[in-house]
């Protein structure tokens, strides 16, 4: 028996999409963000602190691990976390724009490739912020390939 495929799933992040971006440090530009958020809060971290306190938290211990951060600063977790989405947002935006942030090498080529063969439909899938992911598919001219763009909602 022959196995068909309905849809194939794509991560956007570090899949088509490199958002390590191109400086020293990786993602560079989203700490970079996270300091704009701190900043806003008088809160001054190294990136080696931004790790230990928040980074790491956030991603062992999800909700829990942003209210501990929080807790720790004396900050309103539901106010912080608004506007460090916002923050970010807004950082890799400019980082696509900027051309800091690119797709992967030969990616555009295979989501194009997969498109044209009509086996399945492809669908973009991603933790990043769906304003990103709205961007990024517009932006870089994909959107018209993906039939799920993370929402769930069916678009082709």
């Amino acid at each position: 028996m022959v196995q068909k495929y309905q849809i194939v799933l794509l991560d956007m992040d570090n899949t088509f999409l490199d958002s390590r971006g191109k400086g020293e440090i990786p993602n560079e530009w989203a700490y970079g963000a996270f300091e704009k958020s701190l900043r806003y809060y008088g809160i001054t971290l190294t990136i080696a602190e931004m790790n230990n306190l928040f980074i790491a938290p956030l991603y062992y211990e999800g909700v829990e691990g942003v209210i501990k951060f929080c807790n720790t600063f004396g900050l309103d977790s539901e106010e912080f976390w608004a506007r460090r989405e916002r923050d970010i947002i807004e950082a890799k935006i400019e980082a696509i724009r900027s051309g800091l942030i690119k797709l992967c090498n030969g990616s555009e080529e295979t989501i194009k490739y997969l498109n044209i063969i009509k086996r399945f439909h492809l669908a973009v899938v991603s933790d990043s912020q769906q304003a990103c992911v709205d961007y990024t598919l517009e932006y870089l001219k994909l959107k018209q390939y993906f039939a799920v763009c993370g929402t769930g909602e069916i678009v082709n």
